[in-house]
C-alpha cells in the first residue's frame, strides 16, 4: 500500500511534469491499481523512472512495469529457461524459476513433457506457460501437492551382475543388427 503523502506528491510531480490533470474518479481507480501491486518506495521509483525515461504521461500499468518489468516478457523469459533446460535433456529443478515459473511449469506438465514435444506443440506450451504465469498470484509461495524446487538426492543399489551381463549381451545383439555374434 502506498503512503498517502507520496501519493499525492508523486501524482502531482506526474501531472506537472506531462502538464497533464488527472481527475479525481480517475486518480481513485489509480490508487487502488497501484496499492494492489506497489509498495511506497517502489511507487516512488517508479515516477523516478517515468520521469527520466518516458516522453508520455504513463497509465497505471507503465508505472508498475517501469519497476517490476512487463509480466509477460517475464513470463517468456522464465519459459525461455525451462525450454533450454528440457531441450538439454536435464530433469533437475530450473534454477531461477519464481514460484509463478515454477507453478505454470507444472500445470503444463513438466521438462520431461516440454522435451518430448514437437515444435508446433512447444508453440503452444509456451503461450500455455505465459497464460499461467500471468494468472499466478504474486505472493504465491508453493501449493499443496506441487513438487518441492529443492533437488532431492536419491541413492540407486549398484546394478547385479547377472543384469549387468543381460544387457551386454542385449546390446551386442542389437549392435549385430541380428546377425549371429561367434
Amino acid at each position: 500500500m502506498i503512503d498517502q503523502q507520496t501519493w499525492i506528491r508523486g501524482l502531482t510531480l506526474l501531472c506537472q511534469h506531462y502538464q497533464r490533470q488527472i481527475l479525481d474518479e480517475v486518480a481513485l481507480m489509480w490508487k487502488q491499481y497501484l496499492d494492489e501491486r506497489l509498495t511506497t518506495a517502489e511507487f516512488e521509483q517508479a515516477v523516478k523512472v517515468i520521469i527520466l525515461e518516458s516522453r508520455y504521461f504513463p497509465t497505471a500499468k507503465e508505472l508498475v512495469e517501469a519497476v517490476k518489468g512487463d509480466r509477460e516478457l517475464l513470463a517468456a523469459a522464465e519459459w525461455s529457461l525451462c525450454h533450454k533446460q528440457a531441450s538439454r535433456g536435464d530433469r533437475d529443478p530450473v534454477v531461477g524459476l519464481s514460484p509463478k515459473g515454477q507453478t505454470a511449469l507444472y500445470l503444463i506438465g513438466g521438462l520431461s513433457k516440454i522435451a518430448a514435444s514437437t515444435a508446433e506443440e512447444a508453440t503452444w506450451q509456451r503461450k500455455e506457460f505465459i497464460r499461467f504465469w500471468m494468472a499466478a498470484s504474486d505472493e504465491f509461495t508453493q501449493a499443496p501437492g506441487l513438487p518441492q524446487a529443492k533437488p532431492t538426492q536419491v541413492e540407486v543399489a549398484p546394478m547385479p551382475e547377472s543384469i549387468r551381463q543381460q544387457l551386454e549381451e542385449l546390446s551386442k545383439k542389437v549392435a549385430a543388427n541380428g546377425r549371429k555374434i561367434k
